[in-house]
């Protein structure tokens, strides 16, 4: 969408000037530097492979959706992208559990959920990446603040994230500091590699109907799904 808009940008900037370029001559037709500038400001809206670039960042769905946070901490060399991110205090609970969690009446908490990332930058806005995350599972009855068992995930997965800074790419005349604000959505896939529970399940007495349930061990993402939509606001520094 936002190559669509510059392209747009392009063709109304392009309409505009077409009458006073076939008057003009093919020296006075010339690119001026300002125009020179003006184009490589709609063209190329980062500064490319050649910088060091450092983004801080806090995804909105862990506040919004989980009642917890998260903070990512990126750093960008050329193409190689390096990332690390912590999420906590995470709860699933309500409409947010499904499947035999649900009929089970039980919720999830989730201290923390954490890892790495390493990836490969195709375009100055665009990246994919290889990442590994550890996940710390609290199980609860709804209800009842007494955890019923806990148990560590282990996910390795690929995302991809897409950047837009609204300041820098509408060219929008502000202080140089505002164009690093950032927007970063991105969409994961990290099912589960490994589990602590015993084939990846758990047998328990339901302290309400006295029978055995078994636990699956949990998905990370929506719905029980290994797949993650978020994103994230924050802030960019080149050096």
């Amino acid at each position: 969408m936002f190559r669509v808009m510059r392209f747009l940008a392009f063709v109304a900037t392009a309409s505009a000037l077409a009458p006073v370029a076939a008057a003009q001559t093919a020296e006075a037709g010339q690119a001026t530097g300002v125009e020179r500038a003006a184009a490589s400001e709609l063209d190329t809206p980062w500064e490319g492979f050649s910088d060091v670039r450092v983004s801080l960042l806090a995804g909105l769905i862990q506040p919004l959706v989980l009642q917890g946070g998260n903070v990512e901490l990126d750093l960008m060399y050329g193409r190689l992208v390096v990332g690390y991110s912590h999420g906590f205090l995470l709860n699933v609970r309500g409409d947010a559990v499904v499947g035999a969690a649900a009929t089970q009446g039980l919720r999830l908490h989730l201290p923390f959920s954490t890892g790495l990332s390493v990836g490969y930058r195709f375009l100055e806005w665009l990246d994919a990446r290889l990442e590994v995350k550890l996940h710390q599972f609290d199980v609860y009855r709804e209800g009842n603040d007494t955890a019923l068992f806990s148990y560590t995930t282990l996910t390795l997965g690929l995302g991809v994230y897409a950047q837009y800074r609204p300041f820098r790419d509408f060219g929008v005349q502000t202080n140089e500091w505002l164009h690093g604000f950032v927007i970063v959505s991105s969409v994961r896939y990290w099912p589960n590699l490994w589990t602590s529970l015993e084939q990846n399940r758990r047998t328990y007495t339901h302290p309400q109907s006295g029978l055995d349930e078994i636990h699956d061990a949990a998905n990370i993402g929506i719905a029980n799904t290994p797949f993650i939509v978020n994103v994230s606001l924050g802030y960019t520094v080149a050096f």
